[in-house]
């Protein structure tokens, strides 16, 4: 596997790597088969109820009426807010990027 590229569960050289170090893997007492298994469960969210989701984010664009008129009026940075006030909602539980998408496409049509 390159650098760069990913398997189907989208962990690329580069995440698994700074998993390892951030986590404080002792490799030398572990089984690679043990750490990777490890880290994929550990990446592996709970499937979550999109309609709980598209509640969650249509709340916290009601409740952060200003992050997302920045975000509409171009500042990008304003999503990364309001997808951690998503996650604060659903106590963790979203896809980021299904929680990103939610919210760029109720943005867009609202």
């Amino acid at each position: 596997m390159s650098a760069t590229a990913a398997d189907e569960s989208g962990l690329t050289p580069k995440k698994l790597a700074s998993l390892i170090v951030n986590r404080k893997i002792d490799t030398a007492h572990t089984k690679p088969a043990v750490i990777v298994g490890d880290i994929l469960k550990s990446l592996r969210k709970a499937s979550i109820d999109p309609q709980l989701v598209k509640t969650a984010v249509a709340e916290v664009i009601r409740e952060q009426a200003k992050a997302a008129a920045d975000y509409r009026s171009g500042k990008e940075q304003a999503i990364m807010f309001l997808i951690g006030m998503v996650q604060k909602k659903l106590g963790g539980k979203g896809d980021p990027a299904e929680v990103r998408n939610t919210i760029g496409n109720m943005l867009k049509s609202g």
